[in-house]
């Protein structure tokens, strides 16, 4: 050891504790993130599962363009259950402790589509985890919604909580 330390010196040993602190530092900011990425490829697995995606492309190419069609069809809700989905949302929201205090509604169609796009704005108060709670809990919950746009403001930079403006859109059926 008196042979080590004469070698290295004062500046060698500052050297070695340096290279020692940047594996740590190395590995308390990969050790999370490494963790993080698995948790995330894991929940994006989960959801492909959840909404039945085929886990193989192939399969969907096998079949007609017709029967393509008739599947996406059924994956749409009718226009009839938009108050069902409504009431969902506003379920979601109390869960993750949102409030939706008002919204704005629209119901977008074409003459040539079966398709509408039911538009909804929100303006939310929550915190941050929470809204994010939400979101994430009403695209999994109702794989026919898109969320189209958020924006967050907050009035207190002190202040956990914030105010966000949602903008979903559900995709409906029409009835003939």
């Amino acid at each position: 050891m008196r042979r080590l330390n004469g070698t290295l010196g004062l500046t060698g040993w500052v050297g070695v504790g340096l290279i020692v602190l940047a594996g740590f530092v190395l590995l308390a900011s990969y050790l999370p993130a490494l963790r993080e990425a698995r948790h995330l490829s894991l929940e994006r697995e989960q959801l492909g599962a959840e909404t039945g995606r085929a886990s193989d492309p192939s399969a969907l190419a096998s079949s007609s363009p017709a029967a393509q069609l008739d599947e996406f069809y059924r994956f749409l809700a009718p226009d009839a259950r938009i108050p069902e989905v409504l009431e969902s949302l506003g379920q979601v929201a109390a869960r993750n402790g949102v409030r939706l205090e008002s919204g704005e509604f629209k119901l977008v169609t074409e003459s040539n589509s079966r398709i509408g796009q039911y538009q909804m704005a929100f303006p939310v108060k929550a915190e941050y985890q929470q809204v994010r709670k939400f979101l994430r809990q009403v695209l999994k919950e109702h794989p026919q919604i898109a969320l189209e746009e958020i924006g967050f403001r907050r009035e207190n930079p002190d202040s956990s909580a914030l105010e966000a403006r949602v903008r979903f859109t559900l995709y409906v059926l029409e009835r003939p």
